[in-house]
């Protein structure tokens, strides 16, 4: 079940490097902050999200598992508060990568992923 999470922090790493707001071109057209890239906006979440998958990885427990969840949730938070910068077909793929990262953290528990 650690796989889970891993590729759950990995697609979400994937979705922050993928995806980018071009401030100079569209910023007319937005009403969220896309005054800076969005690894800047969501570096302190990201970067709790690496300390708590690294120290899950390491002690597999159920306090560990459970900060875990809840470092990606707030990731997933501070993604949702870019999605404005994002435009086009990118958007249905954006919103549909956040639900569904959302709905697989809140499924079950740590304790019965451990297990």
């Amino acid at each position: 079940m650690k796989t889970n999470f891993f590729l759950i922090g990995i697609f979400l790493l994937f979705l922050l490097t993928n995806l980018s707001c071009d401030v100079d071109e569209i910023i007319d057209e937005l009403d969220g902050n896309c005054d800076e890239a969005w690894t800047v906006q969501v570096k302190p979440e990201l970067d709790a999200l690496n300390k708590a998958a690294s120290i899950f990885q390491n002690d597999p427990t159920i306090p560990t598992c459970e900060s875990f969840r809840a470092a990606a949730l707030n990731y997933v938070e501070a993604m949702e508060e870019v999605e404005a910068c994002v435009l086009g077909e990118q958007r249905q793929a954006f919103d549909t990568a956040l639900e569904d990262a959302k709905a697989e953290l809140q499924k079950g528990s740590c304790a019965e992923l451990i297990n």
